[in-house]
């Protein structure tokens, strides 16, 4: 473990004392290497509240929405899912074999239960589980102003349905690239990312 993911692990979140009045509510701001501390200190499932955004991965060819679209997106989610054991859980609820054994998500290592980095440890990514109950909030824009994803839509990859879980209801981690995190709420706290 490198020096720069020990030294932020010792980090909790008492220490985090930057506070300010946004629209009349407390907001802390935390920088991305606070997050990563907060985070990597985090070893039970709790549910968070994740603001992202992101740019979309499209086909280049003739899209003149290449890499000007912006996806902000916020929902619920569950930390520290035990994916292995949650994918074992639905399926013994469907009748079906407890045999379950996930394959390592491709390119990226767990440092702690929800913090994952690539294998040259430059990038760090947040696990989360997401539920079909709870449908994130999605918005779009392009050169910063809202844009319907029908108009673009065409050019975003096509996705498939996994199939090896084996299950009617699929279990569905996901990993978020710290860079793209720009607020939260968890444990009570309303957290702003900061550089």
């Amino acid at each position: 473990m490198s020096y720069f993911v020990k030294s932020i692990m010792t980090q909790n979140l008492k220490s985090f004392k930057m506070e300010t009045l946004i629209e009349n509510e407390v907001i802390t701001l935390i920088t991305r290497n606070q997050m990563i501390g907060l985070f990597m200190g985090v070893k039970n499932p709790e549910m968070i509240n994740l603001s992202t955004e992101t740019i979309p991965k499209m086909k280049k060819g003739g899209n003149p929405y290449f890499e000007q679209i912006v996806k902000k997106s916020k929902c619920n989610y569950l930390l520290c899912t035990n994916y292995s054991k949650r994918v074992n859980v639905n399926r013994g609820k469907e009748g079906k074999e407890t045999d379950f054994v996930p394959q390592s998500p491709k390119g990226k290592v767990h440092v702690s239960s929800c913090v994952l980095t690539n294998e040259e440890g430059t990038k760090y990514y947040l696990m989360v589980e997401r539920f079909d109950e709870i449908k994130p909030k999605v918005e779009y824009s392009f050169q910063n102003d809202s844009i319907d994803k029908v108009m673009f839509e065409n050019f975003l990859p096509k996705t498939y349905e996994s199939n090896t879980q084996e299950l009617d209801r699929e279990v569905k981690p996901l990993t978020y690239l710290f860079d793209s995190i720009v607020g939260f709420s968890f444990r009570g706290k309303k957290f702003k990312v900061i550089e």
